[in-house]
């Protein structure tokens, strides 16, 4: 069995497409955990359970205990579904293989480990030639990403993990690492298996995952300040500062950028997102 752990907090814009995609490519079950939502997330995430598919969490706290949460929702898909693979992902995150779909993939995997780290590619948010007010589905907006993804501070944006059921796992906070009590499991990077990365998706969205993501990083003080560094580091020095268009202004790309960079190789015309959720 393939199951899919998802954490997320008013994803509305997207969160119907991630799970509509995700069952299509084979996943036979997801557990979700809503984090508060007020924004018709939790109404859309209720419809899917009644599908038989889906179950629901919900966490009304808003202290962005991700490690915590994500580590329960794995233990019951290893003890309660019997898993064989677990995905965790985040609503903005479409997780693709290079052929067959997720299940043919998991159930052909030959690698000894246990444990696989998976890249993710960023996609540029719509152009600012673009007005967000033509209702859209971001699939159709956006559809150029990146060759190599960086966070904002200019660093390697960090895979994420997928794993077979382990006895007595950690999830460690973005879903980076899988470590027990007394070590840390290593993992195997593929390049067969991709994260498509759509988290600027409009300057409403983005401005709001920014504010509440990061206010909730902050109230819990149990959490190192490395943790979320790139939700604290835009809200410090953007949304503090009402500076979030020209933040979103410098993501988003004109023409002339697109140009430039679709000559260089710096960004790739990827449309299999869009092709395959067409007419959803």
């Amino acid at each position: 069995m393939l199951v899919l752990t998802l954490l997320c907090r008013n994803e509305a814009d997207i969160i119907r497409e991630h799970i509509t995609y995700h069952l299509r490519q084979g996943v036979d079950f997801i557990i979700a955990t809503d984090n508060g939502s007020i924004d018709g997330t939790y109404e859309i995430l209720k419809g899917f359970e009644q599908t038989g598919r889906l179950l629901l969490l919900r966490k009304s706290e808003y202290i962005h205990d991700q490690s915590l949460w994500v580590t329960q929702m794995a233990n019951i898909a290893m003890y309660d579904l019997n898993a064989d693979w677990i995905i965790h992902s985040d609503a903005d995150e479409f997780w693709m293989p290079a052929h067959y779909d997720l299940s043919t993939y998991f159930n052909q995997c030959p690698l000894p480990s246990s444990v696989l780290s998976v890249q993710r590619f960023n996609f540029l948010p719509p152009s600012v030639d673009i007005r967000e007010d033509l209702h859209l589905p971001f699939h159709q907006l956006q559809v150029y990403r990146e060759f190599t993804s960086f966070n904002s501070h200019g660093q390697t944006l960090p895979p994420k993990i997928c794993h077979r059921s382990l006895p007595s796992v950690l999830i460690s906070p973005g879903n980076h690492t899988l470590f027990s009590l007394d070590r840390e499991y290593p993992s195997m990077s593929v390049s067969d298996l991709e994260i498509l990365h759509f988290p600027c998706r409009s300057l409403r969205q983005f401005t709001t995952k920014i504010r509440y993501g990061a206010e909730a990083l902050i109230s819990n003080t149990n959490l190192p300040v490395t943790v979320g560094s790139t939700w604290r580091y835009i809200y410090s020095n953007f949304y503090l500062t009402h500076r979030m268009p020209f933040y979103y202004n410098s993501l988003a790309p004109n023409l002339q950028v697109l140009s430039s960079g679709l000559h260089s190789g710096a960004l790739i015309l990827d449309t299999r997102l869009r092709d395959l959720l067409h007419g959803s």
